[in-house]
């Protein structure tokens, strides 16, 4: 009986080798290769159909094991696998999808007990990356009731630019790009990062913040440069100046907090250095003293004289107009 199973087999697989169809191979001898198949080798596990290999139960049956493993595997159709496991590299050639078939997440979980617990690199292979090459992070959504008939738009995406990529310095940039009320059918670029700055796509054209969901504090070590500003409060930072004559010296930079000390009354007091277009503000500080501006038109164009008085916190408002010449923008002394 086994000789013959053996025959049987032999027969079958000869058939299929030569291209001959199941259909066409003796209705006995394809029998006998049914059971010889689940009963010789692998003792009733399998059950062969046409064009078709079955467990007999589903999800009990191994193809190799931990120790025996197969070597390569050839599908050119789909497989099917609830589960994927692989100690070396996972590679998709030629635009493949890693696609999920239901509504749920896509999870990847690292297992790693090293300080660094993971690292997702995309990696360029290309050896000639010229400058301006980038990678793309694109998140793409189904919404025919925002366009008719466009099954799939990008939602949001993030491009990684190297745009200097071909020198020792490899200048890069990240932006950011989101669909927006005036473009519905695809993200455009709103942000960037780069080695210098953070910055929007277009002059003027991104917020900070938002009314009703604003940033908390805001420290700047360099020069706040604003067209306008809109604040219920304004501190800044003062820098104490001991008046000890009528010249105050003016530090070339951004606005400045300058805080008079005087030491004695001072009349005609002026001011000096500066920068064309600056802002500065002047306060009196605690004490008796006064400090006394004169208005001549030119070097000091306030309209009037101006008096600050120590321990009243007046503030006067300056800006600088030429060289060594300032105009008065803001008296908030009452004189």
């Amino acid at each position: 009986m086994r000789t013959r199973n053996y025959i049987a087999i032999a027969a079958i697989c000869s058939a299929l080798l030569a291209g001959a169809l199941v259909s066409t191979v003796d209705a006995r001898n394809w029998q006998d290769f049914r059971r010889s198949v689940a009963n010789l080798l692998v003792g009733d596990l399998l059950v062969a159909t046409s064009g078709t290999v079955l467990p007999q139960t589903d999800d009990n049956v191994d193809l190799g094991s931990a120790s025996a493993q197969f070597k390569d595997l050839y599908i050119d159709g789909t497989a099917n696998i609830d589960a994927l496991a692989t100690g070396g590299s996972l590679t998709l050639e030629n635009g493949e999808i890693i696609g999920n078939a239901v509504d749920a997440a896509v999870t990847v979980t690292y297992d790693d007990d090293a300080p660094e617990l993971s690292d997702t690199q995309i990696l360029s292979s290309n050896v000639s990356t010229e400058d301006n090459n980038y990678h793309r992070l694109s998140f793409w959504m189904l919404d025919d009731s925002v366009v008719a008939g466009q099954a799939q738009y990008d939602m949001a995406h993030i491009e990684f630019t190297g745009t200097d990529i071909t020198s020792t310095t490899l200048d890069s940039d990240i932006s950011f790009a989101v669909v927006t009320n005036a473009n519905a059918t695809a993200a455009v670029e709103v942000a960037h990062i780069d080695g210098a700055a953070i910055f929007p796509e277009t002059d003027n054209g991104l917020d900070l913040g938002k009314a009703g969901t604003e940033w908390k504090d805001l420290y700047i070590d360099g020069t706040a440069i604003v067209d306008s500003l809109n604040a219920t409060e304004v501190i800044l930072v003062k820098t104490a100046v001991s008046l000890t004559s009528p010249t105050v010296t003016i530090a070339i930079g951004g606005a400045v907090w300058i805080e008079l000390n005087s030491d004695a009354n001072q009349t005609g007091a002026t001011f000096t250095g500066g920068t064309v277009g600056q802002h500065f503000y002047v306060a009196a500080g605690s004490g008796s003293n006064t400090v006394r501006f004169d208005d001549d038109g030119v070097n000091m164009a306030l309209g009037a004289n101006k008096t600050l008085t120590e321990g009243t916190g007046g503030v006067l408002e300056f800006l600088c107009v030429a060289s060594d010449d300032y105009s008065l923008v803001s008296d908030q002394t009452g004189n």
